[in-house]
């Protein structure tokens, strides 16, 4: 399965491949469409992180969404007409829908606000360097954090 991504060395060493994309007011199922084509077979991208904020004419009303996803390196190898979005990633974390609409910038983040990417999966296939000090087993992202960042530093 690991032939799904091929590494590349940078510098003789195997390096994290992880897309982060922050948006402002683009929907969230254009980065939703993005990071599937990035979490797909032809690429070379193990992780993918997400942050949108969409603003509307009312600062109460304005809206953002999260995700931390990691391109499905269990699935069987592509068919010579899959499409750049196979395999289906996997959504690690995602921020949750608020009846139909995700959650409002000034509604305080509710469940685990603390989400965490094994280190592992940035640089799969190889093995985590061993560095000294060593690298954490997990990457911990949290999530209100960056929902009060957007809260404080939007403009008026």
């Amino acid at each position: 399965m690991a032939a799904l991504i091929q590494m590349q060395l940078v510098l003789g060493r195997p390096w994290p491949t992880i897309r982060l994309e922050v948006r402002n007011s683009q929907g969230v199922q254009e980065l939703i469409d993005i990071r599937d084509r990035a979490l797909g077979w032809r690429t070379q991208i193990n992780v993918f992180v997400g942050v949108a904020y969409n603003r509307n004419q009312t600062r109460a009303d304005d809206g953002w969404w999260a995700c931390v996803a990691v391109q499905d390196t269990n699935a069987n190898p592509p068919a010579a007409n899959s499409p750049n979005t196979y395999p289906p990633c996997r959504v690690l974390h995602e921020t949750a829908k608020v009846n139909i609409r995700y959650p409002k910038v000034e509604t305080t983040f509710v469940g685990n606000t603390i989400w965490s990417l094994p280190t592992a999966l940035l640089y799969h296939p190889e093995p985590v360097p061993v560095l000294n000090p060593p690298l954490p087993a997990s990457f911990d992202f949290d999530v209100d954090r960056i929902r009060r960042a957007i809260e404080r530093n939007r403009n008026p």
